[in-house]
């Protein structure tokens, strides 16, 4: 094996320090092309599980409510259910819609880092070509 993964790069535990900062800066780069779609994504992925945080809230409102000494309050058990479907049905959607856009973006950053792969191949001499295996 020789210390390589399968397709020939080295493992991530033997990537060091210095190596994962400059993929991580070319990366930074490759996003920022989009990053009004990246702040927007980071946005609805907060939104979505700050959502998702308050469902619980509201579930216990609603327990308490039932539980009320003076007997159960049905107005404010359906007020709470009817906002945690609603809390729950809206976070669902933002981090399907997040998911969605995620995808949209990484193509996006695949198709650049491609094309820019093939430019440069543009540029090769031809002997380089045929002198270099390929893979």
């Amino acid at each position: 094996m020789g210390g390589r993964g399968k397709a020939g790069s080295v493992p991530a535990e033997k990537m060091d320090r210095k190596r994962r900062v400059r993929v991580l800066r070319r990366m930074y780069k490759y996003l920022m092309h989009h990053g009004w779609l990246v702040s927007l994504a980071i946005v609805m992925m907060l939104t979505s599980n700050v959502l998702a945080l308050v469902g619980p809230r509201l579930s216990g409102r609603a327990i308490d409510a039932i539980s009320r000494v003076g007997g159960v309050d049905f107005d404010s058990v359906f007020i709470y259910t009817a906002g945690m479907a609603v809390v729950y049905i809206v976070s669902a959607i933002l981090a399907y819609l997040t998911a969605v856009l995620m995808v949209h973006i990484s193509q996006k950053v695949i198709y650049a880092m491609r094309r820019e792969v093939f430019d440069h191949l543009l540029t090769l001499p031809v002997n380089y070509v045929d002198t270099h295996a390929t893979g």
